[in-house]
């Protein structure tokens, strides 16, 4: 049970067969190191110590706000063969305007990392009740303070 439970964390979610919602672009160098720690806290469980090589380079972050009842799905892409990872913090209004490495608890994390530079990376976070504010960290992996990427974001209604 418990390895069908990992493997279906690591599948990568479908992209939604329409254009983006929203669609940016930005570059690594315009980042900065972030301390790791609170990622491996239980009280946002994002990705575990033996993990923080992949996300250990610049980090840069963009706030989206999710709409109640509504799943976000992200999708990062690396300009070039750099090895960029992507992770999203869905805040509750304790944590509401706070950034990593000063986020003490999210309602949800999701990670996405693979060991093949160039690849996007994609995320699905579902919706609740409330609207959420999501935090998008694009990190370098090994180090990595250079890079430009696209990010895509839609919104789409709740499947489950």
């Amino acid at each position: 049970m418990i390895w069908l439970a990992a493997a279906f964390a690591l599948a990568t979610p479908p992209v939604p067969e329409r254009d983006a919602d929203t669609s940016l672009e930005g570059q690594l160098d315009d980042g900065a190191v972030v301390d790791l720690a609170f990622a491996s806290r239980s009280s946002v469980a994002c990705f575990p110590a033996t993990q923080f090589t992949d996300f250990d380079g610049h980090q840069v972050f963009h706030v989206v706000e999710q709409d109640v009842g509504m799943d976000l799905v992200l999708r990062l892409t690396p300009s070039g063969e750099h090895d960029l990872n992507l992770y999203a913090l869905q805040l509750g209004s304790l944590d509401r305007g706070q950034r990593p490495p000063k986020v003490n608890s999210a309602w949800r994390c999701s990670a996405k990392h693979s060991a093949k530079e160039g690849e996007a990376e994609t995320v699905r976070l579902y919706g609740h009740t409330t609207a959420k504010e999501v935090v998008v960290a694009i990190a370098g992996a090994d180090g990595l303070t250079t890079g430009k990427y696209t990010l895509e974001v839609w919104q789409e209604s709740a499947k489950r």
